[in-house]
């Protein structure tokens, strides 16, 4: 765990990275672009108790959430404004759980450089997923993932605004931190390492491991995975076994649905 002096200067240099954005984002009115997603947001907050998901529009301009909705009440029963304050972003970061908020402050991080780094990459085409535990309103904690995308940039071509979606997938992963990025190119992992302190990139997945996850998304059976990929049945179960271990997912069918939900597959 990091101690308080270096989340603090994690911290730091989050809004470091949202400034820099602030900067340039002044080169160009952004009034317009906000206005129009927010009444995108109105249609969103129709949807978001039958899509049971937590919606959030951040804009890195200011480093705040515009607008949050939870009808499904994901999060307990937090009140909006709660984040949508100027305080906001830390309040949320404030129910993170203490093990992994320096964790989740890394993540933010490459997801805000990455998006500076690949900026026509990222505007609609790149999704982040982080995965991280969560606490709701009454204090218990759960496994969150939170989807991430580019759906408005600046003048400069930095990200300006994410849309944000959130799942509760507890009955799915168990207890974990990390971060996958899909682009219409390429899915990159990170995990966390907790020893070193760091994200570290990690091939999270081997090639015949994807080509078993692709073929179990299929509804084969181990049996006919052999056959087809002319392997032993012990050999695809413990490649099985692996998948589960590497996702922490519960079992095979929690390790297909988080597949889907996060571009693995």
């Amino acid at each position: 765990m990091f101690t308080k002096a270096e989340t603090t200067a994690l911290s730091d240099s989050l809004k470091k990275v949202t400034a820099s954005i602030s900067g340039s984002s002044k080169q160009k009115t952004n009034t317009a672009c906000r206005q129009k997603w927010l009444k995108n947001m109105e249609f969103l907050h129709s949807i978001s108790a039958q899509t049971n998901a937590v919606i959030l529009l951040h804009d890195t301009s200011v480093n705040r959430f515009l607008y949050m909705s939870d009808r499904a009440k994901i999060l307990g029963n937090y009140n909006p404004e709660d984040f949508t304050s100027e305080t906001g972003m830390d309040f949320s970061f404030s129910n993170t759980h203490p093990g992994q908020r320096s964790a989740a402050l890394l993540i933010q991080l490459k997801i805000l450089s990455y998006g500076m780094d690949h900026p026509s990459a990222c505007l609609n085409n790149s999704v982040a997923n982080m995965t991280f535990l969560y606490k709701r309103k009454d204090g218990g904690y759960f496994q969150y993932l939170q989807k991430a995308m580019v759906v408005e940039t600046d003048a400069a071509g930095y990200p300006l605004l994410y849309l944000r979606y959130g799942f509760d997938i507890s009955h799915l992963v168990r207890p974990s931190v990390g971060l996958i990025i899909n682009t219409p190119d390429e899915t990159l992992i990170w995990a966390y390492n907790i020893n070193k302190k760091s994200l570290e990139q990690v091939n999270l997945l081997s090639t015949q491991e994807k080509k078993i996850l692709g073929l179990l998304a299929q509804g084969k059976h181990s049996k006919e995975i052999a056959d087809m990929l002319f392997i032993s049945s012990h050999t695809i179960d413990t490649h099985r076994r692996n998948l589960l271990k590497k996702t922490n997912c519960i079992d095979s069918t929690a390790l297909i649905t988080f597949a889907k939900m996060t571009g693995l597959i």
